[in-house]
Order: structure tokens, then C-alpha cells, then sequence
């Protein structure tokens, strides 16, 4: 499945060594969902926000970026997750109204 998402998506990245980044996807001016790579010294993400998109058919899905895929709590850490959706994807959880909810993989392309 295929996703069009509209909110502009932008990568920050820290440039004082820690190796943090900001992935922010924004709508209208407002943050509607974002990915905080706490850099080196924590080595994982944390996520926050609903992204939406259609497929196809243009049926809307929505990513909840407070599941556990996309935010670590406790445990092993989850690493540079911004790094993982730019590069080979992770798999998430995707919602539809009518179709219930998929596991997909979760790839992005984000322009400089």
C-alpha cells in the first residue's frame, strides 16, 4: 500500500555533535506529528501526533506516532528511527475507518 501524506515533512538536525534531528510534519503551519531523535547519548525516539494520509481508492489512514513502533518508553532502545523511515522503513501500525487496522512498512522521502 502506498500512502499520499500532504503535511510538509522537514528533518532538523543538531549541529553541536549530539547527533539529534527533529522530524516534523507540518499542516497549515502547526506540528500535526513529530519524531524527536534524542541523539547518542540516549540512542532512541521518541513520537508524538497522528500523520494521515490516502491510499488509492483515497480512503484516509492514519499513523498514531505514539505507538510503540515509532516511541520509546522503556526497554531496549529503538535507535534513530528518523535515520530507519528515510532509509529502509519500519514497520507500523496504519488505521482505516472501513478496513480496520495493518501492519505496514513505513518508508518516507523527505526533501533536503
Amino acid at each position: 500500500m502506498s500512502l499520499r501524506v500532504e503535511p510538509e515533512a522537514t528533518v532538523y538536525t543538531a549541529n553541536d555533535g549530539s547527533g539529534q534531528k527533529v522530524l516534523n510534519f507540518a499542516a497549515a503551519g502547526s506540528t500535526v506529528a513529530q519524531l524527536v531523535y534524542h541523539g547518542t547519548a540516549g540512542d532512541y525516539t521518541t513520537g508524538a501526533g497522528v500523520l494521515s494520509g490516502t491510499d488509492a481508492s483515497a480512503a484516509v489512514w492514519t499513523i498514531d506516532f505514539s505507538q510503540t513502533a515509532l516511541n520509546y518508553t522503556t526497554g531496549l532502545t529503538n535507535g534513530d528511527l528518523i535515520d530507519t523511515l528515510t532509509t529502509t522503513g519500519t514497520q507500523v501500525i496504519a488505521c482505516q475507518g472501513t478496513a480496520g487496522c495493518s501492519l505496514i512498512t513505513l518508508k518516507l522521502t523527505v526533501a533536503p
